[in-house]
């Protein structure tokens, strides 16, 4: 594998062709109710979700590792990452800018409290209820529509739905939120592995292999994210699947789960007391009377959630 993949003049707007264009939008789920001067719906979408206190409220969620000081990595920090790097592959490929912007924006807006510990013992809750999962992906949407009110509109929502889980996506996602999707599952490996080795969590095979992607963090990020822009250009599609690169990046994503994230989990003992204790709190309190208890503990942030409990 090389050690230095650089972007390549002839990319540029390869895949312009298959651009979502801002016309082929099917619109909101609530009319407007106030005429802003805005001719691109995503371009919009952008400024509400960034100007959006669900949206600040990402900067007290832990990112993997739990927020000590600021060294450490929150869902505001790589919410930014997502929308920086995933701007970069779509202007690239010539894709619509402002369509992936907005979804790379939104994309952790449903994350809980202590993040994927979090969202674990609330899908263990609800599934003790008999109500099924939780999954960030799915409240995200309603956090940003139902409870915010940005009246996102339908292509940037489906992108927030979608954005979750390994390969390339479903066919019916578009090409900008595929871009998302992917570019989060990269951003995701390579800045976890700095955050939990600067915790003490490591493994020696893990730091060999990383290395094969670049000398430091930020080689990691751009060589990858400039072989999936070129194996998007060789597929005729969105696709980090087929090259060695590819293979090479999922093999470190399964080795970390596997030897990294369950000693995480190891630590985050507590979250089941703080969370469990919050859901029993809010279950009692007359101000949460016909509310659900557990959508309104997915709301706090780590520091709300402690301090709760």
């Amino acid at each position: 594998m090389a050690s230095t993949l650089k972007i390549q003049p002839s990319w540029q707007g390869s895949l312009s062709h298959k651009a979502f264009g801002n016309e082929m939008s099917i619109g909101r789920k609530y009319p407007e109710k106030s005429q802003i001067g805005f001719g691109d719906p995503f371009a919009l979408d952008v400024i509400r979700i960034a100007t959006s206190n669900v949206s600040r409220r990402l900067g007290e969620v832990a990112q993997v590792v739990p927020l000590s000081d600021y060294s450490m990595s929150n869902r505001q920090n790589h919410t930014l990452c997502v929308a920086s790097y995933s701007g970069y592959v779509s202007g690239t490929l010539g894709l619509n800018d402002n369509l992936t912007r907005a979804i790379a924006l939104g994309h952790d807006l449903g994350q809980p409290a202590f993040a994927h510990a979090g969202e674990s013992f609330l899908s263990l809750a609800l599934e003790r209820q008999g109500r099924g999962k939780f999954a960030h992906e799915g409240f995200g949407v309603i956090v940003a529509i139902e409870i915010a009110s940005l009246n996102l509109t339908f292509e940037v929502a489906d992108g927030i739905f979608g954005h979750s889980g390994k390969g390339n996506g479903p066919k019916d996602l578009s090409n900008e939120a595929r871009v998302v999707r992917i570019v989060d599952n990269i951003a995701n490996l390579f800045e976890d592995i700095e955050s939990l080795s600067r915790d003490g969590i490591s493994d020696a095979s893990i730091r060999k292999s990383v290395k094969r992607f670049g000398s430091n963090v930020v080689c990691q990020i751009v060589n990858t994210l400039n072989a999936f822009i070129q194996e998007s250009i060789a597929c005729e599609e969105i696709s980090f699947e087929r090259s060695e690169w590819a293979t090479d990046f999922h093999g470190l994503r399964n080795m970390a789960y596997d030897k990294l994230y369950s000693k995480v989990d190891e630590k985050r003992d507590y979250v089941p007391k703080y969370l469990g204790k919050c859901i029993e709190i809010v279950a009692e309190h007359k101000v949460f009377r016909g509310c659900d208890p557990i959508a309104v503990v997915a709301q706090l942030t780590d520091r709300e959630a402690k301090k709760i409990a």
